[in-house]
């Protein structure tokens, strides 16, 4: 007994503060955070990372691999601004200038479609040659040239134009369209003309994409940030200012359509700012309980239904003809969503009840859609006082009398020949007993005592009878004691 006593003490002094299977987990929970023995001295002690003894180098490589980044989205700048410049070499070798001196195209139909190319390929030429010189410096490159983007703005604006003139001439003059496809096929081409003249379009957008890459891995600290802010938004405003050129030439032709498809031609649709907004079928509710199929047209002054006539299966085309059968001005009109996916417009106390054509969703869709042009109409016309639109809907009758003149001076006419805008008779001006505004004290001061002042002689000029002010402000005073001194005599 006494000798088993030693070794139950000796294996209470060898056995592990903790189980086996605990200390294992533990173990591997260290591994798996990255957990580091630092050996200090003769003792250890575990290091998190991200602790003050490695932090600056950690620093350091972050910066290095973000300036790494930055090298590489700057090099990517300058690696697509050499492909888009070499698309513009092969368009302007291969077709623009052989098109020109063969003579398959006129001077003025080879300057509408081709116009702004060379433009374009100089532009591009200057930024690659600044980012050449200083590649670190990409923001002043961007910032110098970053005005002169606008200019691919006319480019947008005639591309659409061109394509169509393009394609006219191609399937009227065979030898062209030959032309044009064996230059295509070429080894050194092998691209579409089609696709060689979007390029343009997509460049400035990509110049957002690109810059916003190297805002992306530029420290805020850093001295060039907020210039690389100031060179991404001009590039914006280009982007802004050409997708506004671009909407507002088809809208512009969308109006055209419209126009053309009116039977009414006295009715002049295409006006600047004004804006097609919503377009479609509606149901629109009749006296006797029925629904009759309109063609709606939202705008932005105003919302137009007609009656179809020929060839509108969903949208508007060139074949398509339609009769105008009321013209609401969005000026005083109100709009009430009812049940059943109903709503009703209302103006000047004239109004319909429009349904969905289709679901009943498309009718919610029509009712904030008219709401909201409304509300914003309304809001415009208080900063900016125009004489566009009238107070009262224009019915059938009313457009039959439309002259080939502008409609809108025509509205004003019958605004005001309307009877509740009667001319108020002018107020007679009443004179004043005395001459207050001629009235001068200090006239003539040095007179002698027995001549009239300048003041007397006033009142002398301007002196009126007494009875005739009574008569000329009291008449009926004047009469009815005419009257009584009659009767007294």
């Amino acid at each position: 007994m006494a000798q088993s006593t030693p070794k139950a003490g000796l294996r209470m002094q060898l056995q592990p503060l903790m189980p086996e299977d605990m200390r294992s987990e533990l173990i591997a929970a260290l591994k798996v955070q990255n957990v580091q023995n630092v050996r200090v001295g003769s003792g250890r002690r575990f290091a998190m990372p991200g602790s003050h003894s490695n932090s600056p180098a950690i620093r350091n490589t972050e910066a290095d691999k973000r300036q790494q980044l930055r090298l590489q989205a700057i090099r990517e700048i300058r690696t697509s601004e050499e492909s888009f410049l070499r698309q513009l070499d092969l368009l302007l070798e291969y077709f623009v200038t052989p098109l020109r001196t063969n003579g398959f195209l006129t001077e003025k139909v080879h300057n509408q479609i081709f116009g702004q190319l060379d433009t374009i390929h100089n532009l591009s030429q200057e930024l690659l040659k600044k980012l050449d010189d200083d590649l670190d410096n990409v923001v002043k490159a961007f910032t110098n040239l970053g005005p002169f983007f606008k200019l691919y703005s006319v480019y947008a604006f005639d591309y659409r134009n061109s394509l169509c003139t393009l394609q006219s001439l191609m399937d009227k003059n065979a030898t062209l369209k030959r032309y044009i496809a064996n230059t295509e096929s070429r080894p050194e081409v092998q691209m579409k003309l089609i696709s060689l003249l979007i390029t343009p379009i997509q460049r400035i957008p990509r110049y957002k994409l690109l810059l916003q890459q190297v805002l992306l891995y530029t420290s805020p600290s850093d001295m060039a940030y907020k210039a690389l802010q100031g060179s991404i938004r001009l590039v914006e405003q280009s982007v802004s200012h050409i997708n506004a050129v671009v909407e507002d030439y088809e809208n512009t032709q969308r109006l055209i359509v419209v126009q053309n498809a009116l039977t009414n031609k006295s009715l002049k649709l295409v006006k600047p700012g004004r804006k097609i907004l919503k377009e479609g079928f509606l149901r629109k509710l009749k006296t006797d309980g029925t629904t009759s199929r309109k063609y709606c047209i939202l705008m932005s002054d105003m919302f137009m239904y007609c009656r179809v006539l020929k060839d509108v299966e969903v949208l508007l085309t060139e074949g398509s003809s339609i009769a105008c059968c009321c013209v609401f001005p969005l000026k005083k009109c109100k709009i009430v969503e009812l049940f059943r996916g109903n709503f009703r417009l209302t103006c000047s106390g004239d109004g319909s009840i429009f349904s969905a054509d289709g679901q009943e969703g498309e009718s919610h869709t029509w009712y904030v859609a008219i709401r909201e042009a409304i509300e914003l109409h309304v809001q415009c016309r208080k900063t900016l006082r125009k004489m566009s639109s009238n107070r009262k809907p224009m019915r059938k009758k009313h457009l039959q009398r439309l002259q080939p003149e502008d409609d809108i001076m025509w509205l004003l006419r019958r605004k005001m020949a309307s009877p509740d805008r009667i001319q108020k008779p002018e107020k007679v001006k009443r004179k004043g007993l005395w001459p207050f505004r001629s009235m001068n004290c200090l006239d003539r001061m040095d007179r002698s005592i027995g001549e009239p002042s300048g003041l007397q002689q006033q009142q002398q000029q301007h002196y009126v009878p007494m009875g005739s002010v009574v008569e000329h402000r009291y008449p009926q005073a004047v009469t009815t004691s005419n009257t009584s001194k009659s009767q007294l005599n």
